[in-house]
């Protein structure tokens, strides 16, 4: 009995009123059951460790013998914060798919198949890592980029806990415990290897830059940065596209990027935000060939026909002189001439492409003959 009274006092407040606490909107949360759950204390056991990391580590020049301990991202802490994600969607009413569900979502959306690899997917076009078994992220240098999907059924972003549990509230006793430890950041060996920032630091400090804004505000912006990206990408709730469009990059890379041409709301949104040229066709994410410059790509070509009906609809019933006299016609002739010049694909898609492309024109131009003037690179 005195080990349960242990663990009980270590929890503090149990997950379910953390969750009701951190979503106001919420319907009463059921009572903290008197045992924790493995999800709460492996969550504890993630938060913990993140506290005694510290919010960032001013490292010094670290002896051959010595040891860094940074903290890492590994899967033990993304299942850790998306199992309590999860906990919080179904709070605030997120529908989740079964499996086979979310693998056709995420098929469509990003060209990933979540049923493959580990339990945590980390996914990143831009930064040449396509899809691969989540890695150990021990870098803080530089922000953690990418969407993390989970076999959870939910895609996030990498949050350090502290910004998504306000851990002085809900954990005090980690919050006392924080306040005990040394400045200095020693290795295995007792080597000094840096001088740790505190995350009650890093929360003043956020009290102190953003005017009326505290952890809490940060913490509820986050969390509801989630609600809406699982709102859209699972429920397909169009009400969510304003926000995410404007705080966030998702909608903006989910064309050019992942490939999604899916939603007609957003082709028409980002053809009139003139993104034309990039939307027109995709052919997967990059891989870096060793280390050098090159790069390969992991798909076949696609040629975004619904782009294209979009623009015909645009362009119904009209003809032009020039393709510089409409930017649907002006962006697909730049595409034009650049295609030869394309890395990514091979000679018969290039063939395929221009073809697919001058046929387009030729239905807008009064000469024909005006479209061949596309051929020269833009470039």
């Amino acid at each position: 009995m005195g080990i349960v009274l242990i663990v009980i006092a270590f929890f503090g407040v149990g997950l379910p009123n953390m969750l009701h606490a951190q979503n106001p909107t919420a319907q009463t949360a059921p009572q903290t059951p008197t045992h924790p759950s493995f999800m709460e204390k492996q969550l504890y056991s993630v938060l913990k460790k993140e506290i005694e990391s510290g919010y960032a580590l001013d490292k010094m020049p670290c002896p051959d013998n010595c040891t860094v301990v940074p903290l890492v991202i590994d899967k033990k802490y993304m299942d850790a914060e998306t199992t309590f994600l999860k906990q919080y969607l179904k709070k605030r009413g997120i529908s989740f798919l079964p499996p086979s569900a979310f693998t056709a979502k995420m098929k469509a959306y990003f060209h990933v198949d979540p049923s493959q690899g580990s339990r945590m997917l980390y996914f990143d076009c831009e930064e040449a890592k396509g899809l691969k078994d989540l890695v150990a992220f021990s870098d803080f240098s530089r922000p953690v980029f990418g969407l993390y999907i989970s076999k959870e059924g939910l895609v996030t972003y990498v949050y350090r806990l502290p910004y998504l549990i306000n851990y002085q509230t809900h954990y005090p006793k980690l919050y006392h415990r924080e306040k005990e430890l040394s400045r200095t950041m020693y290795d295995d060996h007792h080597v000094a290897i840096g001088s740790r920032e505190f995350w009650y630091e890093e929360y003043q400090d956020i009290h102190g830059y953003r005017e009326h804004q505290s952890i809490d505000h940060v913490i509820r912006a986050n969390l509801d940065t989630v609600f809406r990206l699982n709102r859209y990408l699972l429920d397909g709730d169009q009400t969510q596209f304003e926000w995410l469009y404007k705080h966030t990059t998702i909608l903006q890379d989910l064309m050019p990027v992942y490939g999604y041409a899916g939603d007609d709301n957003l082709i028409k949104h980002l053809l009139k935000k003139g993104h034309i040229k990039d939307l027109l066709w995709y052919k997967g994410c990059r891989h870096r060939v060793d280390l050098g410059e090159d790069y390969t790509y992991n798909g076949t070509l696609e040629i975004h026909t619904n782009v294209f009906n979009i623009i015909a609809e645009k362009l119904k019933n009209k003809t032009f002189k020039r393709p510089e006299d409409t930017p649907y016609l002006h962006a697909i002739c730049k595409e034009i001439g650049d295609v030869q010049e394309e890395r990514k694909l091979t000679t018969d898609e290039k063939v395929h492409l221009k073809k697919y492309l001058l046929n387009f024109m030729h239905r807008y131009l009064d000469d024909n003959q005006t479209a061949m003037t596309c051929m020269k690179p833009s470039r």
